[in-house]
């Protein structure tokens, strides 16, 4: 299966950590374990920073490169960029080539193309494609009115609630 959507999507997975995250193992077999994600990056360089991570038993500090397919690396010329090295992990919809930053060294690569949940991409590409001024507009009208109730309401509470923690913040002030 191929990916149809763009990087960014997958950037946005990553960040929000948006896949079935149980049993993760880089493509040689090495558990991880994704303790940080990292910070976006929207200048130049790896698309996230600081970012930790746990490989087998060593626990790893630095950046991810997300692509759609590893052979990006190289398209990308990041294999010819020393701003790559720190990378930590490649994570990629799907893994076909070893990568290898600037000095020579390989990084493990993580395949999170079959850990998608399909629903919720469909779901994604629908929305982008009737784009309207409330994306989700038409979804709305597919809502029963006890959870459209539901919804409001608990909207009304976490507003509150907002308000509430604000308010008992100037009072301890």
């Amino acid at each position: 299966m191929t990916f149809r959507f763009n990087e960014n999507l997958l950037q946005y997975i990553w960040e929000n950590q948006l896949f079935d995250k149980t049993e993760l193992k880089t493509t040689n077999g090495e558990h991880i374990q994704v303790i940080n994600p990292g910070l976006l990056n929207s200048n130049d360089g790896p698309d996230f920073q600081n970012a930790k991570i746990k490989i087998g038993k060593i626990y790893h500090h630095g950046s991810i490169e997300i692509h759609i397919n590893s052979k990006d690396w190289n398209t990308h010329g990041h294999q010819n960029n020393k701003n790559y090295n720190g990378v930590i992990l490649h994570v990629c919809y799907s893994v076909t080539h070893q990568s290898y930053r600037n000095d020579g060294t390989p990084f493990p690569s993580l395949n999170i193309g079959t850990r998608l949940n399909e629903y919720l991409l469909v779901k994604y590409q629908n929305m982008m494609k009737n784009q309207a001024f409330i994306p989700c507009e038409k979804f709305i009208k597919t809502l029963s009115s006890n959870s459209k109730t539901n919804w409001i309401e608990r909207m009304a509470v976490e507003r509150i609630e907002t308000r509430c923690k604000e308010f008992s913040v100037l009072l301890e002030e």
